[in-house]
Order: C-alpha cells, then structure tokens, then sequence
C-alpha cells in the first residue's frame, strides 16, 4: 500500500499524542534519504524517536521502536538539522490539509539565543518526497533534495526561496465531500467504484479505495455510506493499525481501518499502534533498500566475481572432459611398441591387432611417416603423459574454483543478510583479507573493530550466539565455543554458524535444540524454505582444514533436525540488552 494522507493522519495524530512538548535530545540520518529524531519525554509527552523517510521506495513519517545504524560520518543536511534544531521543542505535528505532507512546529534558537520557530516540512509523495527546513518566515534553509528549474518547471526548491505548498490535485477533499454532491458524481461516472474514488478523491491509496467499494456492488448509496464511514474514521481520529499477511506469512498490505477485501486469502492482525504496524511492515524492505544503497559496488563485485568462476569452472570441466582422450593415446603407444617388427618405416596409417580387448579387433593407428616406429610410440606416449599431467592440475584448478565459489556465495549470504553500517564494513573487511582488495576499488581497511554476534535465548534459557558473516563465524565456533557446546549450521547449504552455550550446564531439552536449529535455518540461504534439514553436533567434532577460507570446517559426527524458518520465532528469541 501507499503511504497514503489517511496514514499520515494516523502517524500525525499518534506523534502528537507522544512528541508534543518534547524536546529534541538527537538526530541522526541512517541513510541519505532518512532523518531520525529522538525526543527526551517531558510531562507533555512520553518522548520516542521519529522517523521520516523520503526515500522512493519507503516514503513514509512514523514513530519507530526499531533499532537503526547510522553512518560514521552523517549527511550535510543532517549537520545542518543539528544545528538549527538542536534542543528544539516541538510545539505541533500538522497535516497540510488531506494532502500527504505534514509539518513539525519547532520552538528553537537562534544564533543570539533568541527564540525563534522552524518548520519541518514533510513531503511524502512517492519519488517526489522531501524533506525541508523553513525558518520563522518559511523561507527554505535547507531540503534534502534540491529541485530547481531544470527539474521541475512548476516548482522550485531552492534554499532561499519561500516555501511553497505543494500544487492543488485535480480532485476533491473526501472530508469535505457532502452526500448529495458524491451522489451526483458516482450518477454521471462510468468507471468501476473503487476507480472512481481514486481519481476522484484526494489522498487516497489503491487498497483505501478498493476497501471503501468492496460489497457495494455499484450501489451508490451503499458505496456513500461505505465512503462516510473512511471519512468519520479520519475526522475522529478512529485509527486501527491493521497489517495483512500473504499465504506465508509475510506483510504485504498496511492500513490505517480494519481491511476486509481479501476475505480468508489474506490474514490481517491489528497491531498496539502504528509505530510498531509500520517497523513490521518496512523491517525488511527498508533493510534491504538501505544495504543496497550503502554497498552497490560491493554488491557487483560479488556478483562478477560469482560470474567470472561459474565460467571458470564451465571451462575447467570442458578440458578435465577433453583429457579422458589419454588413455587411447597410451594403447596406440603399446600396440606401436608391440608390433614395432610388423610396421614399415614411412608409414602414414598402419592396422594392428588390438591385444588389449578380448575380441582382439583390429585398430587404425595414424603415425608420422618422417618418425620410426619407436619414435612414433614415443610421440603418443608424450600425448599421454601431458594429458595425464594436466588432468591432474586442472582437477586441482578445479577444486580450487569450486571451494572459490562456495566462498563467495557464502559471502553473498552474508551480504543479503547485513543489517547495518558495520555488517557490510566486517564484510569487505573479510573480502580484502581474502584476497579480492585489487577488485575493491577504493578501500582501505580501517581499524578492524571486533562487532558482537546475534544473541538469542531459548524457552529452556540457554544462550545462542549466531554470526552474522564469516569472520564472525570463525570467531563463534574456534575461540568462543566451549568442546561442549553444540554447533549448529544449515546442511549443504551457506548460513551462518549458530552455537548454544551448554558446556558444563544440564542437557538440554529437545524444544532448546529446535529453536536453536530454527535460528540456523531462519539465518541461511534457505530462509524463505520449509522443513529444511540443520546438521548440529558438538565443537569438539568440528575441525578447520589448514588455509581454509573464513567460515569453512569439516565434521563426520552431527546429527539432523528438519525444521521451518520462523521470523516471528527467531524474533522472539532474540536477546536484546
């Protein structure tokens, strides 16, 4: 769904019952197109942190529990929010009208310490979205995406300028529509229901309009009272955090009103508010979106590197293939030698009785007439042994870009699996101390910091540490894993290394080494599976083979559990200090 003006409505007036008041303690930008602002509570607001996205693909403003990385070093527009709202107090959210943008009323100082208003401007508009500081007078001090006249002919936004609100949709305001006007329009339309609420109201989404028209059959009357009932929802800010479910369980739908369009194809729960509705719906999206943006010629590198070995090793088999020929070259060799009395010197093709097959049929040998016999047998005897040499170096060749590969997937894991700033540092980090930093253009290795795996309890209270890439992985399993504690890993498969710590305590229960084996699953490429087989067994049975790359062990001894990767499962495991 669309951030929609409903939703923001809903976002607005649930800020404002938690932020007004507050003042500004941080502001942090996650990313070039995201700005986060914690509040400290007051006794006019319980404080939070707010987030406002204008990125393409998530435009969005909501309250947000979720954890967020920032940058080592932030944005221009960051430094520059800093500085003028630093230790602000937030006066008011405000919708400008049902449009979906809002703005943040701010009580700041000025450069004299004099009190002064600045506004937050809020813009959430698809790849259109902004977001823009005005001063006192509304003049703009700074956006983050600047729009001048080679962009836009209709409106400019321009630091200096006066701000603008957006221009006027060629629609109607749904809160102020009567009944007798919105009958007289639907009468004289002629496009299906939810169609006609779309392109004739303003800020509403897809799903709001196909909701406002499911069950009304093209009845206008009913589809009025359907539609009044959205608008009381929004005049009295009457909001449910609604979240629909696809058949597997994923978000695939938000709104701001109970959504019965789908019947009993699609799941809906109402969450305990919009801020926790939204972290659920975006967690995901959001974390791929950011990690693409931030690592893009990382991403690249592996995907060429993975490219480049995949015909590495195409080719590979094609020459191991061409050297099974070396055994024939080492018969016509010994039937040469063998009937060397019976073959005339200068002889082009010579018919010799083939001893080694049963039937003894006769063979055709080509020779070299300007060679002897001898040198002849001589001349297929080198054939053989160079096929048989190279056979025996292309294998290994062979062995070495398959373990390559392997490796690289496993780094291709990790990377669909980072989470932040420091997962995709601790991965090219990895990639350079491999052996790839001529492919990195650019990098230096900065100070390695040592960052903490995933931590997780189980229903029986064991710790389990998951690792996040592999040099973690390393880590987990050859210096912090006790002998006793069990390893757990995704079989046949890349994912990440999981160990429980038991090593002196009671055995654990059988429901302990599920969730465990649920956490192997949940982090490995088979995430998106069901019923997939974990291999776990205890750190003394693991062994890491001289000059293996990060990651990689052998063991002969586990044992196997088939279990579904459970997002909601692993969430609720997660340690959180």
């Amino acid at each position: 769904m669309a951030f929609d003006a409903g939703m923001l409505a809903a976002v607005v007036h649930e800020a404002n019952g938690c932020l007004r008041g507050c003042k500004i303690e941080k502001i942090h930008g996650p990313s070039r197109d995201e700005v986060v602002i914690s509040f400290r509570p007051s006794y006019e607001g319980e404080g939070g942190r707010l987030l406002i996205s204008a990125g393409a693909n998530s435009p969005r403003m909501q309250m947000t529990d979720a954890e967020i990385s920032n940058p080592a070093q932030p944005p221009v527009f960051i430094q520059l929010l800093r500085k003028q709202l630093a230790g602000a107090r937030l006066l008011e959210i405000k919708q400008q009208g049902f449009e979906r943008a809002a703005e943040l009323v701010f009580e700041a100082r000025d450069e004299l310490e004099y009190k002064t208003i600045r506004y937050l401007v809020c813009e959430i508009m698809g790849k259109y979205s902004n977001i823009i500081l005005l001063d006192g007078n509304r003049k703009i001090l700074a956006a983050i995406k600047t729009v001048d006249i080679t962009t836009s002919q209709k409106r400019q936004i321009i630091p200096g300028m006066i701000y603008e609100n957006p221009p006027a949709q060629d629609k109607s305001d749904p809160l102020c529509e009567s009944r007798e006007d919105f009958i007289e329009k639907f009468a004289q339309n002629t496009a299906a229901p939810d169609k006609f609420i779309l392109y004739g109201y303003m800020g509403v989404s897809p799903l709001v309009a196909r909701e406002i028209a499911c069950g009304c059959e093209g009845d206008g009357e009913k589809l009025w009272e359907s539609f009044s009932r959205f608008t009381e929802v929004v005049k009295t800010n009457d909001f449910k955090p609604v979240l629909v479910r696809d058949e597997e369980g994923k978000p695939c739908e938000y709104c701001f009103m109970p959504v019965a369009q789908y019947g009993s194809s699609r799941v809906t729960e109402e969450c305990a508010s919009f801020a926790e509705l939204l972290d659920k719906y975006f967690a995901e999206r959001g974390r791929l979106d950011r990690t693409k943006q931030r690592a893009h010629d990382l991403l690249k590198m592996i995907q060429n590197t993975e490219s480049r070995l995949a015909r590495k090793i195409e080719a590979l088999r094609g020459d191991i293939s061409a050297c099974s020929e070396k055994e024939k070259y080492k018969r016509f060799g010994d039937l040469i030698t063998s009937n060397m009395h019976a073959i005339k010197k200068g002889a082009a093709v010579v018919s010799l009785v083939d001893y080694y097959d049963e039937d003894m049929p006769a063979v055709t040998v080509t020779l070299d007439p300007r060679l002897s016999p001898s040198q002849n047998s001589q001349r297929y005897y080198k054939k053989y042994n160079k096929l048989k040499t190279g056979e025996t170096e292309l294998a290994k060749q062979l062995d070495i870009a398959e373990n390559e590969l392997s490796y690289i997937r496993s780094v291709a894991d990790e990377f669909s699996r980072a989470e932040s700033e420091s997962d995709i540092a601790e991965i090219k980090r990895e990639l350079y101390e491999a052996g790839y930093g001529k492919q990195m253009r650019n990098y230096a290795p900065a100070k390695a910091k040592e960052t903490k795996p995933l931590e997780f309890r189980t229903s029986g209270g064991y710790r389990v540490l998951c690792g996040k890439n592999n040099i973690q992985n390393d880590r987990l399993t050859h210096k912090i894993a006790s002998k006793g504690d069990f390893w757990f890993h995704i079989k046949n498969a890349h994912g990440s290394h999981v160990i429980m710590l038991c090593d002196g305590l009671a055995e654990p229960d059988a429901a302990d080494f599920t969730e465990a084996a649920t956490i192997a699953a949940y982090y490995s490429e088979k995430r998106e599976g069901k019923n997939v087989e974990v291999d776990y067994t205890l750190v003394r049975n693991l062994k890491k083979p001289p000059a293996a790359k990060p990651g990689f062990v052998i063991y002969h001894t586990n044992y196997s559990a088939v279990v579904t990767p459970d997002a909601d499962k692993v969430r609720s495991l997660q340690y959180i200090k």
